[in-house]
């Protein structure tokens, strides 16, 4: 029974990776549960730590980028 659990555990993480939507801008990509890819042209531009959101590839007030 566990393993039936684990396998529908693993199936459903994996089909929700595959299925995300590019955030556009603005959009909170990467929090303490994760990240989340941004749009074409855009990137993940943390501002505070487990705080990152969507910012054009220009912008340069980021603490850090993913």
């Amino acid at each position: 029974m566990f393993k039936f659990f684990t396998t529908a555990l693993l199936l459903v993480l994996a089909t929700s990776v595959i299925a995300q939507e590019p955030l556009g801008l603005d959009g909170q990509c990467g929090t303490i549960r994760g990240t989340e890819p941004c749009a074409e042209g855009l990137k993940c531009c943390y501002l505070h730590p487990d705080d990152g959101v969507c910012k054009p590839t220009s912008f340069s007030g980021c603490l850090f980028e993913d």
